[in-house]
C-alpha cells in the first residue's frame, strides 16, 4: 500500500474540533418519538425519501480489480450493479434487464469475461452498460445500444470508496461532502489499500435501522459497553456534531493503557508503525455518514 503524503493536519491538541459548534436556536433535541421505530407506513417513507435518495457506501474500487469484475448491490427494493469495464472505468447501473427488468446478475460479486447476458430473456450487454445484442433481433425494431443499454446510478468515489444514489437528493456529491475530511484520510491511502482474506459476516436482527444507528452514530456507550474500548482511547474520545449529513468521530490513543492486556500489546504493536503521521497514527478514525455508513481508520487498518 503506497501512503500519499500528508497535509497540514485537521485538528490540534486537544481534540475539541467540535467546541466551536452552535446548535441552531429552538433546536429540539428531545429525540424521535417511540412509534417512529416501528412504523410500517414510515419506514415505506424511509425507504423513498432517505434510501433511494441519498449516497450509500457500495464497495470499495479493490473489490473490482480488473475488467469485468462487479459487485451487486441490494437495498431495500432497490438493486445495483457496479461494474469495471474494459477500459478500467467504474460505473453503477440498475441491476435490471431493459426486457422485462429480470435481475442481469445474481449474487453480491463475481466476474465476467466479456459481457453481461440477462438468464432469462438473454439481452446481452457490454461492460460499458450498453447493449450488445438482443436474442431474436428481427421481434424488434432497431436498438439503440446507448438508449437500451443498462440504465445508470448516479455515483462518486472518494478516497477509493464507492457511493451511489439511486434518485436525486440534497446531498452534494460526496467528494464535495467529505471534502473537508480530506486532509484527515489522505494519509492512510484508503484507494491504495486493498481487502484482508476473510469474509464478511451478516446477521439479522429484529430492529428498526435507526436503533442501530443512533448506537454505531457515537461512542458515548463506549465507557459502559466497551471498557477496552475507553482503556484505549483514554479521555480523549469526542464525538463532533452532524454537520450538513457527516459526521466525525476521534480517540487518541492512550499511552499507558492499564486494564486489559489485549489493549497493551495493541498499543505497543501500533507504536511501531511509522509510516503515518501524527495525529494519524495514534488515533482510531471514525466519519459518520448520513443515513447508514461509518468509515473506521485505525492505524493499522481501515
Amino acid at each position: 500500500m503506497s501512503i500519499i503524503g500528508a497535509k497540514a493536519p485537521l485538528f490540534a491538541e486537544p481534540f475539541m474540533f467540535a467546541s466551536n459548534f452552535q446548535p441552531p436556536e429552538n433546536w429540539d433535541r428531545s429525540g424521535l418519538p417511540g412509534w417512529t421505530y416501528a412504523s410500517e407506513e414510515l419506514f415505506a417513507l424511509e425507504q423513498d425519501v432517505l434510501f433511494r435518495r441519498h449516497w450509500m457506501l457500495a464497495c470499495h474500487i479493490s473489490d473490482l480489480p480488473e475488467a469485468g469484475h462487479y459487485i451487486g448491490f441490494d437495498i431495500g427494493t432497490e438493486r445495483a450493479l457496479i461494474l469495471r469495464g474494459k477500459d478500467r472505468v467504474i460505473r453503477a447501473f440498475h441491476n435490471l434487464c431493459r426486457h422485462r427488468g429480470s435481475r442481469v446478475v445474481e449474487g453480491s460479486a463475481g466476474q465476467c469475461k466479456q459481457a453481461l447476458t440477462c438468464p432469462f430473456h438473454g439481452w446481452t450487454y457490454n461492460l460499458d452498460g450498453t447493449l450488445k445484442s438482443a436474442l431474436q433481433p428481427r421481434s424488434f425494431p432497431p436498438l439503440d445500444p446507448v438508449e437500451w443499454g443498462l440504465k445508470p446510478i448516479e455515483m462518486d468515489i472518494w478516497h477509493g470508496f464507492v457511493f451511489i444514489r439511486f434518485q436525486p437528493g440534497p446531498q452534494p456529491p460526496m467528494s464535495r461532502l467529505l471534502a473537508r475530511f480530506d486532509n484527515l484520510v489522505t494519509p492512510h491511502g484508503l484507494a491504495d489499500m486493498i481487502r484482508v482474506d476473510g469474509e464478511f459476516v451478516f446477521a439479522e436482527a429484529d430492529v428498526n435501522w435507526k436503533s442501530m444507528r443512533d448506537v454505531d452514530n457515537e461512542g458515548y456507550h463506549v465507557p459502559k459497553a466497551h471498557p477496552s474500548l475507553q482503556d484505549l482511547y483514554g479521555k480523549d474520545y469526542v464525538d463532533e456534531p452532524y454537520v450538513d449529513g457527516a459526521s466525525l468521530s476521534i480517540g487518541k490513543l492512550n499511552d499507558k493503557p492499564r486494564q486489559f492486556w489485549s489493549v497493551r500489546e495493541y498499543r505497543k504493536l501500533v507504536s511501531r508503525l511509522t509510516h503515518l503521521p501524527a495525529p494519524q497514527n495514534d488515533s482510531w478514525i471514525y466519519i459518520g455518514i448520513f443515513p447508514n455508513s461509518v468509515i473506521a481508520l485505525y492505524p493499522d487498518s481501515a
